[in-house]
């Protein structure tokens, strides 16, 4: 029975080298490091996580991945930034058939262990699994950053860190530094590259968008400066100024569409908008997919409110509003 008033999460520690994961000695028993957070977003939280394992067990982690992300049940993928432990630790790797041996998963019962093993045997990750959820990735990012901000100039004060992970879409570190904080992102490897559109659109427009300290296009990677103090107080009457100077930004990019798509970005028209609401069932494998995906009940619900949508997007659509940039973040 899980514990409805928090989240579990099992830790799966893999091994640098083997196909093992590492149990450790709970009072009577062994198991993977368990971590309980109270009720939280924590599939965006690497930092959480990584802390939850320093005060536990006093081990330094890096996360890479969920294997599984439900309601109150989370098990994690994640590797050693050292092999070393803080506390008197008992532990022990595990292969698949040791595990196999001593599992006690009922019959048919999800099993993220056994779903890790079957992968690994495999031999090859996923085509869709982004690089930052990879093992020894967060390594040739801590060298490249470390390498931009000595060329800038700029003095590393403390270690890199996670700091926030989107689980497909996005990973941010951080590093202290004697000018501030300076931030790490690392987008996902399909086109538009958010790191060189940035560089670009900063060139274009100064004022509305901060240059970035460094970019790797071709990876997808961008430092950047901490803008919190600068907009740490900002005002919700402020609100319609920025506002403004997006709209000014995409008004002045309309003579320069060209630019933009040569840079990857994808030209969806009203009309897409409106097909995809009227024609979902194309989407629905990969809208389902997964412990984390749609249920049916969620589904039949989704297509009961693209209905009104799919109306008001073809009343848009013969408005002939202009193509320009759009930012859904902002």
């Amino acid at each position: 029975m899980l514990n409805t008033t928090s989240d579990i999460c099992h830790c799966l520690v893999r091994h640098p080298d083997k196909v093992k994961f590492l149990v450790v000695k709970h009072e009577e028993s062994w198991a993977p490091p368990t971590l309980s957070f109270p009720h939280a977003r924590i599939d965006f939280k690497p930092k959480m996580l990584n802390q939850g394992m320093m005060d536990k067990y006093g081990l330094k982690t890096r996360v890479l991945r969920p294997i599984v992300n439900l309601p109150n049940y989370h098990c994690i993928e994640m590797e050693l930034a050292s092999a070393q432990s803080s506390k008197n630790l008992k532990a022990v790797w595990v292969d698949r058939a040791e595990y196999m041996r001593t599992r006690t998963v009922v019959e048919d019962a999800l099993d993220p262990f056994g779903l890790w093993f079957a992968e690994q045997e495999v031999g090859q990750p996923p085509v869709r699994r982004p690089p930052f959820h990879q093992p020894g990735w967060f390594d040739q990012a801590d060298h490249w950053i470390q390498f931009q901000l000595d060329s800038l100039g700029i003095q590393v004060t403390g270690s890199v860190e996670q700091f926030r992970q989107g689980w497909t879409s996005s990973c941010l570190l951080r590093v202290p530094t004697n000018q501030g904080w300076v931030y790490f992102k690392a987008g996902y490897e399909a086109a538009p590259g958010e790191a060189a559109l940035t560089n670009a659109l900063s060139q274009r427009f100064p004022q509305t968008v901060a240059q970035p300290l460094a970019i790797d296009a071709k990876r997808n990677w961008m430092l950047n400066r901490d803008f919190r103090e600068q907009y740490l107080e900002t005002d919700l009457e402020e609100l319609p100024a920025f506002a403004n100077s997006i709209a000014q930004l995409q008004l002045a990019s309309l003579d320069s569409l060209d630019e933009w798509q040569a840079l990857g970005c994808r030209q969806i028209s009203m009309e897409d908008f409106a097909q995809f609401c009227e024609q979902p069932e194309q989407h629905r494998p990969v809208l389902q997919e997964g412990g984390g995906g749609l249920t049916d009940q969620e589904w039949s619900i989704l297509l009961e409110a693209l209905q009104p949508v799919a109306a008001e997007c073809r009343v848009l659509s013969n408005i002939g509003l202009p193509m320009t940039l759009v930012h859904t973040d902002f």
